[in-house]
């Protein structure tokens, strides 16, 4: 930006603003740029010199000092000013050497003042030129923002502003909204473009430099091989989004980057705004697939009669798929703030969407804390309807934990019921399959149906006589396992696995035959029971599922 808000040195010479002046050392510096003037007639200049001055002086403070000339220098060098220019002849004779060796060794331009021209005729031709630059900077500035606030008033999005921004600084833009997941893309757009953007990775690209808040990337097209430069959307110290200029049509200017700068703040305002929007609209879905789902007719006829909002058909039947995400609370989502766990929980239901489309269907996902309930339309004839919706929600699961990674998910599939009004059973259904499902598979999609018994027992899951049954044969077993660190548990499991076959749960268990013949005596010890009694053997079993359904 301080090309725009000054004028290089050499600009100055050549424009014949400075007059007769030449230039006596530091030729190499002469595109650093001025944005001020000062006079140094006092010996300690530079407690009062600023970035960018061109300075002038006839050196009479310090004509006698040398080491106050050996320093000038350097130290205006290091305070980055733009350029200094002595007039020699009144109070000394010519410019000091070791002054015009400091300027050629750090490049630091160093003019050579006419005697007869005073300091105003030389500050003032320089000073109006910066101004009307700087009047023609904010100029352009204040019709940028127009041009970018009235894309936003009137309606507009961000790729309107994309698109805004994209003309004027005569390169491609895309925004980025990384909470919803959606990329919009100027008008002045193509598809190598595309391709870069959707190749582009923060995890595996580094900058090549990184400007303020910019950072340069090389990028490689097809056709050319030019800089892919990404400023961060930035609102209350969080990151929402990023904008991406491609310098394909020309290098990016000081007042490209401040444009790009103040369209960062539009689309930030932009985006806090849809977010919340969703919010309000993510709160009335959970409520109508609450009231939906209810057992009140009251709720469920309201939920019925607003259902149209949320892309609900009453004229069609649905299944009901629980979702619950694993890993966020305790680990991932612990250490995300509301944004990131926003962001997460949006390219979940982007990608069930996306999935389901796929396959002909219109799904409503309604969110429950970190879980989340999907209703899918289903046809009442549809062949092959229960492998159908596994398969489906396996699709889901695998594209889930390939592309959101520290996150498992468990899906549970509720039964088709025909009459609407029983669409709740359908949820309790998905509900149970999530929570016993972990237990007797290691599948990640339970279909309702696939629990078999278990589905009888977890009705009376709530019962105390579920507890006593399980006290009375299993919980001896775990508590000897734990006091002498054996495997009885492991062991009767394998036992009805391989239906009492001993030699092949040697097998199974890797353990001598002795051994396993010696667990099973001691499991028929311990709990009072003859497993060759089939009674015996069918309470051993049932207590086992038991164990599974309470949890223990």
């Amino acid at each position: 930006m301080k090309r725009e808000m000054g004028i290089s040195v050499r600009e100055a010479i050549e424009n014949n603003l400075l007059g007769n002046v030449t230039v006596a050392a530091g030729e190499k510096g002469l595109d650093r740029i001025i944005t001020r003037v000062n006079i140094m007639e006092v010996p300690d200049i530079l407690n009062w010199v600023k970035e960018g001055e061109l300075l002038l002086t006839t050196v009479y403070s310090i004509k006698d000092d040398l080491k106050a000339q050996e320093r000038l220098i350097p130290e205006l060098n290091r305070r980055n000013l733009a350029a200094i220019g002595i007039k020699p002849g009144r109070y000394i004779q010519d410019i000091p050497p070791v002054m015009l060796e400091a300027a050629n060794k750090l490049d630091f331009p160093l003019l050579k003042l006419p005697y007869e021209m005073p300091f105003p005729d030389i500050m003032m031709p320089v000073l109006d030129e910066i101004f009307n630059r700087q009047s023609a900077f904010f100029q352009r500035m204040d019709d940028a923002h127009r041009h970018l606030m009235e894309a936003v008033l009137t309606g507009g999005d961000l790729k309107d502003i994309a698109t805004v921004l994209s003309e004027i600084i005569n390169n491609p833009v895309a925004i980025k909204d990384d909470v919803l997941g959606t990329m919009a893309k100027s008008t002045m757009f193509d598809d190598e473009l595309f391709d870069d953007y959707l190749a582009f990775d923060p995890a595996r690209e580094h900058p090549i430099k990184v400007v303020d808040r910019f950072e340069y990337y090389r990028c490689e097209l097809k056709s050319n091989r030019i800089s892919r430069i990404i400023l961060p959307v930035i609102a209350d110290g969080k990151t929402y989004g990023r904008i991406f200029a491609w310098e394909k049509n020309s290098a990016l200017r000081g007042l490209d980057f401040s444009i790009l700068e103040r369209g960062a703040t539009i689309a930030a305002l932009y985006m806090l705004k849809e977010r919340s929007i969703l919010e309000v609209e993510t709160r009335h879905k959970n409520e109508f697939v609450d009231d939906l789902l209810s057992r009140d007719s009251a709720q469920k006829q309201s939920a019925i009669e607003r259902g149209a909002f949320f892309g609900y058909d009453p004229q069609k039947r649905y299944v009901i798929i629980a979702m619950e995400i694993k890993g966020l609370e305790k680990t991932l989502f612990a250490e995300l703030d509301e944004i990131d766990k926003t962001r997460i929980k949006n390219r979940i239901i982007r990608i069930i969407d996306e999935i389901t489309a796929t396959n002909g269907k219109k799904t409503i996902v309604g969110v429950k804390s970190e879980n989340m309930i999907i209703l899918l339309p289903v046809e009442k004839d549809e062949p092959n309807l229960k492998q159908h919706i596994c398969r489906m929600g396996q699709e889901i699961v695998n594209r889930i934990t390939q592309e959101i990674k520290g996150i498992s998910v468990m899906l549970g599939i509720g039964r088709f019921y025909m009459d609407p009004a029983d669409l709740y059973k359908s949820y309790q259904d998905a509900r149970r399959a999530i929570a016993i499902g972990p237990g007797i598979t290691n599948r990640s999609v339970v279909h309702f149906d696939d629990l078999g018994v278990y589905r009888l027992l977890y009705q009376q899951a709530d019962q105390e006589e579920l507890l006593k049954f399980y006290r009375e044969f299993i919980e001896p077993l775990e508590i000897y396992d734990i006091k002498h660190g054996t495997e009885l548990i492991k062991t009767l499991e394998a036992y009805f696995e391989c239906n009492g076959n001993l030699k092949k749960i040697s097998q199974e268990l890797y353990t001598h035959y002795n051994t396993v013949l010696y667990r099973i005596q001691r499991i028929q010890e311990i709990v009072g029971i003859n497993l060759d009694d089939p009674r015996d053997r069918l309470n051993m079993e049932m207590a086992l599922r038991v164990q599974k359904v309470i949890g223990r």
